[in-house]
């Protein structure tokens, strides 16, 4: 497994409709990769009410500021368009699409952009997971959320770091090395989120109780 920088137009990002951020309904429902390329719009709108409107500003301000890569995966099946190959978002999602915005504003001519930022909409530096081994970049994937979104700066709501605990389980892993792979020190807190979900699910499937289940 490598990283390996790439230089690539926006219109190369694939925004994630499996972000966890997203399934605001806790369907664990899962898209796969060939049905991406329909929810652009869909996904693009989700995102759109995450508050990316103060980060669009900081963009069209001060230009894309590369220094925090967002950071994709290769398509398994090399998905392409316009002749070019198409990569997933795993890191930069709201960023990813604050950027769709801008470009799409800027060729509808309803917004002025600087010259720097033209270029960087056509060739954005990012940072490309790349593994023969498809669980090999779901673990890096899960670090990389886990670092910034479960015990980092920008943390998702309990229910979102625990269903990502959940979905590492159905794949297979073990709470401990989910643990070392997201940063939660100790084991019992991993068990403890995980079985926090396995209650969830069993409270929103339920007939009574179920409608008053929420993200929240």
């Amino acid at each position: 497994m490598e990283l390996t920088n790439k230089k690539v137009s926006i219109n190369q990002l694939l925004l994630d409709p499996n972000n966890l951020r997203l399934d605001y309904d806790l369907t664990n429902q899962s898209y796969e990769e060939e049905q991406f390329i329909d929810l652009q719009d869909e996904t693009l709108q989700k995102l759109e009410n995450e508050n990316i409107d103060g980060l669009r500003e900081s963009i069209i301000e001060n230009g894309f500021l590369e220094i925090d890569r967002i950071v994709v995966k290769k398509t398994k099946n090399s998905l392409i368009q316009d002749g070019e190959p198409l990569y997933i978002v795993i890191e930069g999602n709201r960023r990813t699409a604050a950027l769709k915005e801008i470009k799409k504003d800027y060729i509808n001519n309803n917004l002025f952009i600087s010259r720097k930022l033209q270029k960087q909409l056509d060739g954005i530096n990012v940072c490309c997971i790349e593994a023969d081994n498809e669980s090999q970049i779901e673990e890096l994937s899960a670090s990389l959320m886990g670092i910034r979104h479960v015990s980092g700066p920008k943390a998702w709501k309990g229910v979102q770091s625990a269903k990502l605990i959940y979905q590492l389980v159905e794949s297979g892993h073990g709470l401990k090395k989910i643990g070392a792979l997201l940063g939660i020190n100790k084991e019992r807190d991993v068990k403890r989120r995980y079985e926090g979900y396995l209650a969830f699910l069993q409270m929103k499937n339920d007939n009574i109780y179920g409608e008053k289940c929420t993200h929240n």
